[in-house]
């Protein structure tokens, strides 16, 4: 993104001096950067605007990222208001935090480790835990949630480790791989993919994975005048529509977290069915 960026900057500065060709070059290279990673975010220019009433959200924490900020922490749970909690990097002190002062979310799926990288899912409506997938001994946790009738969603919140080889592809491709597999054991199921995975959206072994799991990307971009570059993702089935995605700060600008709302698009064809059938009788 900032590459693309430095393009355009240059592009400008030939023109200035009147450099064409030099111009031309630049200002290309930026709009093939553009296209590139607008395929690789969210597709639509814009969030659908329906304010469906079967929308569920998700919210993401890295509680590593958020240090000892417990307070505001939770505040930022409590105004957001999710349906879905999804919890990486937790510690005890944070175990300890959250199920002391997290209400209205009877069901959860943890495991917490002796110092970090600990995992919760905590959620409003039925969850079962279907699986945890290890990975450099980080639990992935994998489980089902039954959101209304008919509307079951699998969720894997994840944590992927920086990759210890710079340009380590082959690495980061096998812990992707475990997913991938997991995701097309089930082609029915409906899946929302939430987590840190250490990598750009835009990253080759992101792309990859998404093509091989059909995966939507929730984010449409990021914000270049916080030059933070984007670590953590939600990435979703088709069946689903993303209706909203921003991420989440705590007051002194540090980033810990993502938000999404989605809502499945069977129910609104199903909706939008027996409306047509009621104006016609």
């Amino acid at each position: 993104m900032h590459i693309m960026l430095s393009f355009l900057l240059i592009g400008m500065a030939f023109f200035i001096l009147d450099q064409r060709h030099l111009m031309i070059s630049s200002l290309f290279a930026c709009g093939l950067l553009c296209v590139f990673l607008k395929d690789a975010s969210h597709q639509a220019l814009f969030y659908s605007r329906l304010n469906q009433a079967d929308e569920f959200r998700v919210m993401h924490i890295n509680a590593a990222s958020a240090e000892r900020q417990y307070e505001e922490v939770l505040d930022l749970i409590k105004i957001n208001n999710p349906d879905i909690i999804a919890i990486q990097e937790c510690t005890p002190d944070w175990f300890y935090f959250f199920n002391k002062t997290i209400e209205n979310y009877p069901y959860s799926h943890q495991i917490e480790l002796p110092m970090s990288f600990g995992s919760i899912l905590y959620s409003k409506y039925i969850l079962h835990p279907i699986d945890t997938i290890y990975i450099n001994q980080i639990p992935n946790l994998v489980s089902e949630i039954a959101l209304r009738e008919n509307q079951k969603l699998t969720i894997f919140n994840t944590y992927l480790h920086t990759p210890q080889i710079k340009n380590d592809s082959l690495g980061v491709k096998n812990n992707l791989a475990l997913f991938s597999r997991a995701i097309n054991a089930a082609p029915e199921s409906v899946i929302l993919h939430i987590g840190d995975f250490n990598l750009t959206y835009w990253s080759g072994s992101i792309l990859d994975y998404r093509l091989e799991t059909r995966l939507q990307n929730s984010r449409k971009g990021i914000d270049l005048s916080k030059m933070y570059v984007p670590y953590d993702h939600i990435f979703y089935s088709e069946q689903l529509e993303c209706t909203n995605f921003q991420d989440l700060e705590l007051d002194n600008g540090q980033h810990v977290g993502i938000l999404g709302d989605y809502y499945f698009k069977y129910a609104v064809m199903e909706q939008d069915s027996i409306r047509s059938k009621l104006i016609k009788f």
